[in-house]
């Protein structure tokens, strides 16, 4: 029988890293939102109609990659803890 060894620390670590690239995901849609209701005093009729929409497209694909990888982080933290316990509980180390 074969053993995988997980370094729970190291899968939280990259979770964590993740939660921080949504936060940054968030804070650029933010910002292209604000930008593109600030962009209606500057960009007027085809082309600025053509902008806005395309800003709008970049801020539902970053909304939907932020959610993506929200989950993963999630995902990844939830099988390290859960492996966590299982071994100490295997192992018959306690707490």
């Amino acid at each position: 029988m074969g053993f995988v060894q997980v370094d729970y620390d190291n899968a939280i670590a990259q979770a964590k890293r993740l939660d921080a690239a949504a936060d940054q995901c968030g804070e650029a849609f933010r910002e292209i939102s604000l930008q593109s209701g600030r962009s209606e005093r500057f960009w007027q009729g085809n082309s600025g109609n053509a902008m806005r929409a395309k800003m709008a497209e970049s801020v539902r694909e970053l909304q939907r990659i932020q959610g993506d990888l929200r989950k993963t982080a999630a995902l990844i933290r939830k099988a390290a803890e859960e492996l966590r316990r299982k071994d100490k509980k295997l192992s018959g180390v306690h707490g």
